[in-house]
């Protein structure tokens, strides 16, 4: 079964998990990855004309190393959300 792209809520949601699994505030992970700590807030996930927007890849980056996880592991947790999108979706 081919898999399909994952979506940025999904992406979104992995980041969140990843925050919340280390005991951490989006703030917090935010502050810890060198980022603005407003940077991970849902007020700003959205474009300008309401649009969930794509975290960047730098900030992706600086998460995924100040959580102290790998990508491989980060893609571990994007892969769960995708299927628990999947499965909402299904149902």
């Amino acid at each position: 079964m081919r898999q399909r792209m994952i979506t940025a809520a999904e992406l979104w949601a992995a980041i969140d998990k990843l925050a919340a699994h280390r005991h951490l505030s989006l703030t917090d992970l935010a502050e810890l990855a060198g980022l603005p700590k407003s940077a991970l807030t849902t007020e700003n996930r959205f474009s300008e004309t309401g649009e969930l927007s794509w975290p960047p890849l730098p900030a992706l980056l600086q998460i995924v190393g100040a959580a102290g996880v790998t990508l491989r592991e980060f893609g571990l947790v994007v892969d769960d959300m995708q299927r628990q999108s999947e499965e909402r979706r299904r149902a």
